[in-house]
């Protein structure tokens, strides 16, 4: 396998990794977006946005989003 294979194959599994914890995060946060008086309600809200569009932006998979 050439040099440029095993980098991009290694790519694919670090953005399948990537994708694994975006969903935990999710997962872990869902409870909240049911409870729009919570204290953290709004950066929650916001935190998940950035989640979910993550995969699209030019930060995939290096930089994960922070709340």
């Amino acid at each position: 396998m050439s040099k440029e294979k095993e980098l991009l194959a290694a790519f694919e599994v670090l953005k399948k990794e990537a994708r694994e914890w975006r969903d935990k995060e999710l997962l872990d946060t869902d409870y909240i977006a049911s409870i729009v008086d919570h204290s953290l309600y709004s950066n929650i809200m916001w935190y998940r946005a950035n989640l979910r569009n993550w995969p699209s932006t030019d930060d995939f998979p290096l930089t994960k989003p922070i709340m």
